[in-house]
């Protein structure tokens, strides 16, 4: 599942030279769970990607599943999902002469969250769920993945298209039309796969 967070915009004051955030939303978290990064190392090494992990526990897969189902992110609205993928970015450019803006220095940051499930009693169940278990949980992982490197080669393009533009209004109606363009693939997706399950992102 992937969800959309209000772009960061930074834009430069004419008057004083600097840099004022406009319409700046909170700070996504910088650092990822230790416990996920070990369990999911590729996933932990894409740049711009942190891994939130909130906590289920559970004797059986049973319990295991009640876990989730308590624990598991959920949106006002919306439908709750193991996992979650939420992207931003934080764009930045100097201003120009004439009181715009110069799109040749427009710089792009990427910011992707992706929340997992993160089982703290794994060492005490038997082999074969921790097997399963460990199955479930690299497949959810990659199904999630999947959504970081839609966002990011999305925002990759973005930066392409808004250093290329000839002027300002350019420039945000590009970021408008790849925003769109990146929702559109993530929820293609969700749908072709319905949100992991025929990739095996299930449990038990």
């Amino acid at each position: 599942m992937l969800l959309l967070l209000a772009a960061w915009l930074v834009g430069q004051d004419p008057g004083t030279g600097g840099l004022r955030p406009e319409g700046m939303a909170a700070a996504p978290p910088t650092v990822s769970s230790p416990g996920l990064a070990a369990a999911l190392p590729d996933l932990a090494a894409m740049p711009g990607v942190v891994l939130v992990g909130y906590p289920v526990s559970g004797g059986s897969p049973r319990g295991i599943r009640e876990s989730i189902n308590r624990s598991r992110p959920r949106e006002p609205g919306r439908e709750p999902f193991d996992g979650m993928t939420v992207w931003s970015y934080s764009t930045r450019w100097r201003g120009s002469s004439d009181g715009g803006c110069d799109p040749t220095s427009a710089e792009v940051t990427a910011h992707v969250v992706i929340t997992l499930p993160e089982l703290t009693n794994r060492q005490a169940l038997g082999r074969a769920e921790r097997e399963n278990w460990d199955r479930y949980l690299s497949r959810l992982a990659a199904h999630e993945q999947n959504h970081a490197r839609i966002a990011l080669a999305g925002i990759d393009q973005l930066r392409t298209f808004m250093r290329g533009a000839p002027n300002c209004e350019t420039m945000l109606a590009a970021r408008a039309q790849i925003d769109a363009a990146i929702r559109d693939a993530n929820r293609q997706y969700d749908e072709t796969t319905r949100h992991g399950a025929t990739e095996g992102a299930r449990y038990p």
